[in-house]
């Protein structure tokens, strides 16, 4: 699948059909379950949270939550938010967790109703796939609109 696109058509149609002044930040945020009413604190909630995804991807979970316990509240925040806290498994320690392959789980309000023939709520990733969807978000930020 690919990802960009997706994340590219659907933040059109968000621009489009919702708010046109949207930022790519204010339309992840919202992805992410995140709502602040502010460019400004949805930028830095979906920075905090792609840290987060990082370490967890990297493995690198212990690392990250020890460097501080600002770092160790902001893991255990956005692990605890619904929109990744499905992707997770964290067996017997809340700061070991790593993705588990799961349903995109992409709310229809921000999405096309179907995608490469598929109906969007149904698209199921594996670990990999979300790992390259999240990579997609990293390039989607980095992409000028």
């Amino acid at each position: 699948m690919d990802y960009l696109r997706l994340l590219d058509e659907s933040y059109a149609a968000r621009k489009a059909t919702i708010d046109p002044e949207s930022t790519k930040y204010e339309f992840l945020a919202s992805i992410f379950g995140i709502y602040t009413y502010s460019a400004k604190a949805d930028k830095f909630f979906v920075k905090k949270a792609l840290s987060v995804c990082d370490a967890i991807t990297n493995g690198k979970t212990y690392r990250f939550t020890s460097k501080s316990k600002t770092n160790y509240r902001w893991y255990l925040a956005i692990v605890n938010l619904p929109f990744f806290r499905s992707k997770i498994n964290w067996g017997g320690s809340i700061r070991g967790a790593f993705w588990q392959s799961v349903g995109l789980d992409l709310e229809p309000m921000f999405w096309p109703a179907t995608y490469e023939d598929k109906p969007v709520n149904e698209v199921y990733l594996t670990v990999d796939d979300w790992v390259d969807f999240l990579k997609a978000v990293k390039f989607f930020l980095g992409k000028k609109s």
